[in-house]
């Protein structure tokens, strides 16, 4: 079957919201979903695929300008294929229309988030020629969150898990050179 990659509308709404729901969780209603297509999709793109008509998968593309580099930011967001629809193409279909849109609007490099023990996905992105780029960090805001770290630092060599999640090879290997050569990104 031919795969067929197209920008989002507002009437793909409930279509998105099923994949999300599949994927994530559904905080967006579809509602919600119609409404930022409408009018903010210039914060993050979104793109549909289909097979025989069918929508099967999503990609997200945040492209936003930066202050300090005249290149655009690129992030691929909430790449997600339906299990009946895997490996077939679509991901890669997914992902080489959103380096295409990065791409010709004047970013060099695409960044991705992977979760730590979504091994599938790191081997996806790796097969795809994505590297190693950073360590991600978050914290929680609000009332509610917690005033201590959720986990431990990222220690020396030993290092095999954060907060029980099993780090991957290639993470754990980044992270002995990184400590071995004591280099990072911002040296």
């Amino acid at each position: 079957m031919t795969i067929t990659v197209r920008l989002a509308t507002p009437a793909d709404a409930e279509a998105i919201y099923r994949l999300n729901l599949a994927f994530n969780d559904a905080r967006a209603t579809p509602a919600y979903i119609a409404a930022f297509l409408a009018e903010r999709s210039h914060y993050e793109t979104i793109y549909l695929a289909e097979l025989g008509g069918q929508v099967v998968g999503m990609v997200g593309l945040r492209l936003l300008p930066s202050a300090c580099d005249p290149e655009p930011y690129a992030e691929l967001t909430e790449l997600f294929v339906e299990q009946a629809a895997r490996q077939q193409g679509v991901g890669r279909a997914l992902v080489h229309a959103v380096e295409a849109t990065a791409q010709a609007a004047g970013a060099s490099q695409l960044v991705l988030l992977t979760a730590w023990r979504n091994g599938g996905a790191h081997r996806f992105y790796h097969a795809l020629g994505y590297q190693l780029y950073t360590v991600t960090m978050r914290r929680e805001l609000g009332a509610d969150a917690p005033s201590t770290p959720l986990g431990p630092e990222i220690g020396r060599k030993s290092v095999s898990s954060v907060d029980n999640m099993p780090l991957t090879g290639a993470i754990r290997r980044a992270i002995v050179v990184a400590e071995a050569t004591g280099t990072s990104e911002s040296d």
